[in-house]
């Protein structure tokens, strides 16, 4: 059957009721209470409306980026053209630190020192920022949202297939880098290595075209 609850238990319940409604009587009854609730919560109103507009706003620029993305032309192909043998050797290349190194410094530096040179040749304010894993170029739009492209060298466990494509005595390595793009939003999850200077300059191009269609779209 259904058991009741210790009397300690009920002899508590009665002491709370009895002292809540002691206090509303001393206090000027429910109505005070009421009053008291509604003037602690008041700020806390404001706090929700501010963060209302905050989301309001944060899903108007996301909704802008995606849609900037997805209509802006993707140009980012021109001067990629490669053969299907240099894609496949690509895909199968699985670089080690000093490779990685190499890339990073004779390719992607130049890179991007080149069009930051060409972009403060037009009076945009444009720098390469050199981190513990890459290089990256940022190019300031005062008030607005600055555009970042960065590549980020990211360390993996070596694979078990394709190290023997290129070479069929090498052993499976044990880690490999992979040259990771980067936007001010986040990974975008694609390996540039294997790029040419010139390749890489025009996958900073797309991007940045990208960018400044988002821009466009968040003035409006």
């Amino acid at each position: 059957g259904h058991l009741s609850p210790p009397v300690w238990q009920r002899v508590f319940w009665a002491t709370s009721q009895g002292a809540v409604a002691a206090v509303l009587m001393i206090g000027g009854g429910l109505g005070a209470l009421q009053s008291a609730t509604i003037a602690t919560a008041l700020p806390f109103t404001f706090v929700i409306i501010l963060a209302c507009f905050g989301l309001v706003k944060g899903l108007r620029m996301e909704t802008a980026k995606l849609h900037g993305a997805a209509v802006a032309p993707d140009i980012t192909i021109v001067g990629r053209e490669t053969s299907w043998k240099q894609r496949l050797k690509a895909l199968l290349l699985f670089p080690d630190k000093n490779q990685m190194a190499d890339f990073i410094d004779e390719t992607v530096c130049p890179a991007l020192k080149k069009v930051a040179a060409e972009i403060s040749a037009s009076d945009s304010e444009a720098q390469v920022e050199v981190t513990s894993d890459g290089t990256a170029l940022r190019i300031l739009h005062g008030e607005e949202m600055d555009f970042l492209y960065s590549v980020h060298t990211r360390e993996l466990k070596g694979p078990d297939f394709g190290h023997q494509a290129t070479d069929p005595a090498a052993s499976a390595p044990e880690l490999y880098y992979r040259a990771e793009v980067h936007l001010l939003e986040g990974g975008q999850h694609y390996d540039v290595f294997g790029f040419s200077q010139e390749q890489l300059i025009h996958d900073v191009l797309g991007q940045y075209d990208k960018h400044m269609h988002f821009l466009t779209i968040a003035r409006s």
